[in-house]
């Protein structure tokens, strides 16, 4: 089997799902979804900006995203 057949195949049966983000992350991006600034995701969350200004950029970088639009329209997607 060719790797386009293997794609095709994983594709067509489910088995390619989107990248798994952390239960952190996935409140971040739930947060980030509703409106919230990164110090109010902080605040809310208890950790710091910075980490949460690391989380949103990772999720980004996995997600193959480059704004907080796309990460809003992603959440709001899935």
């Amino acid at each position: 089997m060719d790797v386009r057949h293997v794609l095709e195949t994983a594709l067509d049966k489910g088995i390619v799902q989107d990248p798994v983000l952390s239960d952190r992350q996935r409140m971040v991006v739930e947060l980030v979804a509703h409106g919230l600034t990164n110090a109010q995701v902080a605040a809310k969350l208890g950790i710091s900006h910075r980490t949460v200004e690391s989380h949103v950029h990772n999720v980004k970088t996995v997600l193959n995203l480059s704004s907080r639009a796309q990460l809003t329209a992603w959440a709001q997607s899935h």
